[in-house]
């Protein structure tokens, strides 16, 4: 996350694509060290350092050194405290080379799935500034790369590119619920109520329940994409499906439970002999199975403590939603039985 807010985040709160791999001509040269210029850095701490990070003279990647901790050795709070301000040290020294270049484009999709996992860990290591860089970034989408009731996808120095992809309104819905569920603040769910109904009424395919990758408006191709299967990111299918699985939760509406079945049910007859592939969908599946429903009323510290306790639990195994009294709850939540 550190270097998230460092290295990937535009002035207004988006987050950019990616960083090339390549500077200067050479693949990863603004990242590695070598021993050398580890020892000239930090002088008398480098030993440290280098125990920690596996910094030796051979190097461990084509002759230079990628830092890191994987063997997991011991270590103690002032150690991590020294660590720090060597780590610091390189950082500054670092910031003499020659950077990698920035793809700055913002990407609806790409920005959901991060908004998403912000507040999952926000909440999971208590650190509220994430949820805060999540906010950021969900208002940036919205105000920027919202036209209406729909998204575009691409945003690059005030230009949009509409409209979007199915993931895009998969993946920002998905982080408009993940941001409703920490924060308990209606307009959050409002929004993706609103990105759903556009999403079902541009991209669904009745022929098979599923989603075409683009919008029924967008500008013409041979073919509509309309893959069920995960590539680099998950699948909008399977996002949706357990997107909607959550609306069930967060309304009380069971037709979006019912939706979910039957979406899955079309993935599964498109790519059911190929689940390799659709693990999202899998997910989806066991989300719908077995997803714990917990329901928080009433307001002040005993509720806040408890929420809070509900939040830290796995987010892909339950879906926590609160409400200031059981009479705010939805009048045909299941949840109005047990009040």
């Amino acid at each position: 996350v550190g270097w998230l807010a460092r290295e990937m985040t535009a002035p207004e709160g988006g987050f950019y694509s990616s960083l090339d791999a390549d500077s200067e001509g050479e693949e990863g040269k603004f990242y590695v060290w070598s021993l050398a210029e580890v020892e000239q850095v930090l002088g008398e701490n480098a030993a440290l350092f280098a125990h920690h990070y596996d910094v030796t003279p051979e190097g461990n990647f084509e002759g230079h050194n990628i830092l890191n901790r994987l063997k997991g050795l011991p270590r103690s709070k002032e150690t991590d405290a020294a660590l720090g301000m060597l780590r610091s040290m390189l950082h500054k020294e670092r910031e003499k080379r020659v950077r990698p270049g920035l793809d700055d484009k913002i990407l609806a999709d790409w920005n959901g799935l991060m908004i998403a996992a912000l507040v999952h860990a926000g909440k999971a290591f208590w650190q509220p500034g994430w949820i805060d860089m999540a906010v950021r970034a969900f208002e940036f989408v919205q105000r920027n790369m919202a036209r209406g009731d729909r998204l575009g996808h691409s945003w690059r120095e005030g230009r949009l590119l509409y409209p979007g992809l199915a993931s895009d309104f998969a993946y920002m819905i998905r982080a408009a619920l993940s941001l409703y569920e920490a924060t308990g603040e209606r307009h959050y769910l409002d929004q993706a109520l609103t990105w759903q109904a556009a999403l079902d009424r541009h991209y669904a395919n009745p022929q098979t329940g599923t989603y075409f990758l683009t919008a029924d408006d967008a500008e013409g191709l041979v073919i509509r994409p309309a893959s069920t299967g995960d590539d680099a990111t998950p699948n909008p299918n399977a996002i949706t499906a357990q997107n909607l699985v959550r609306l069930a939760a967060f309304t009380g509406d069971h037709s979006f439970r019912e939706r979910a079945d039957r979406l899955i049910d079309g993935v599964l007859a498109i790519g059911g002999d190929n689940l390799f592939i659709h693990v999202a969908l899998l997910n989806a599946i066991d989300m719908r199975l077995n997803l714990a429903e917990i329901v928080v009323t009433g307001e002040g510290p005993l509720a806040e403590t408890l929420t809070n306790a509900a939040l830290a639990l796995p987010h892909v195994a339950r879906v926590v939603l609160r409400a200031p009294s059981a009479e705010a709850l939805p009048a045909s939540h299941p949840a109005q039985d047990k009040v």
